[in-house]
């Protein structure tokens, strides 16, 4: 599905967001769509850098149906192996996992590690990519 899907599930239902990023601007923006979206309390943001959130999310027992990264293109290699295992221990059964990368930077033979995966895709635009995985379990 298309960002625009979920953003419309979101902001039509009574599901909820945690947003995650440790940038002041990026902070703000998102403050703003979430005031502009009408989404009020059913979107959270944790100004934290990605590992800690994760972090205090698992030990929180908190759990995902959708995550959707966009971590910088060229730290990626360097933190796939880390941030996979990361994201791995919040995931709810069958949920969709969502990666933003530069083309061709993020898969490989047994996709991105630490994530089980049932079927993925990868949707090209331009110079970037964005690939779905689809985890096993019933859920999403």
């Amino acid at each position: 599905r298309y960002w625009r899907d979920w953003s419309s599930d979101v902001c039509s239902s009574d599901l909820s967001a945690t947003c995650v990023d440790d940038d002041r601007g990026a902070a703000e923006a998102i403050g703003a769509n979430t005031a502009v979206l009408g989404l009020g309390d059913r979107l959270r943001l944790v100004r934290r850098g990605w590992r800690g959130a994760l972090e205090q999310a698992d030990e929180a027992g908190e759990r995902f149906d959708l995550v959707l990264a966009d971590p910088p293109y060229d730290l990626l290699p360097v933190i796939m192996e880390e941030m996979g295992d990361a994201i791995a221990r919040v995931l709810a059964p069958g949920a969709v996992v969502a990666i933003e990368h530069a083309r061709g930077a993020i898969m490989g033979p047994g996709g991105v590690p630490g994530i089980a995966v049932e079927r993925e895709t990868t949707r090209r635009y331009g110079d970037t990519e964005i690939t779905e995985i689809w985890t096993p379990g019933e859920g999403t």
